[in-house]
């Protein structure tokens, strides 16, 4: 919403929230255990983007870092 047309009308405040005690390391989606085939196929998906350069095309679209923190 910052990057849009009146987002400068807008700002962050206070600390950013990103304290692994209560967030965690990273992020994630929630797969049912026995849906193996599933998680084998969204791990397939993100490293196809990942590789293809298309993620990076989408993600600058909506944040200004690296949601993966590298």
């Amino acid at each position: 919403m910052i990057n849009k047309d009146g987002g400068d009308a807008y700002e962050f405040v206070g600390p950013s929230l990103t304290d692994a005690k209560w967030f965690g390391e990273g992020m994630g989606i929630a797969v049912r255990k026995q849906d193996k085939d599933l998680t084998k196929q969204l791990d397939a998906a993100i490293t196809s983007l990942r590789a293809s350069g298309k993620y990076d095309e989408i993600a600058s679209k909506y944040f200004n870092y690296d949601v993966y923190g590298q």
